[in-house]
């Protein structure tokens, strides 16, 4: 029963940090549209606020907090 469990939270913990990684490399994306916004001319902060909001994976952070609170109740 024990080693079911272990395999199960191996698991849980290799496709949290795939989907760690998808997040990070958005993130990078993120960090790149970010400077080109503050390149950017007057409109620059409003500009960036438009590249923080787009750039947030909601998706990804949602996936991320269910498969804590999965692996957390197995």
């Amino acid at each position: 029963m024990n080693m079911v469990v272990i395999t199960i939270n191996t698991g849980m913990a290799i496709r949290l940090k795939m989907s760690d990684v998808r997040c990070q490399m958005s993130d990078v994306r993120c960090q790149m549209s970010d400077v080109r916004c503050r390149m950017s001319d007057v409109g620059c902060r409003m500009s960036d606020v438009g590249c923080r909001m787009n750039c947030a994976d909601y998706t990804c952070i949602l996936h991320l907090t269910s498969s804590v609170l999965r692996s957390s109740h197995v």
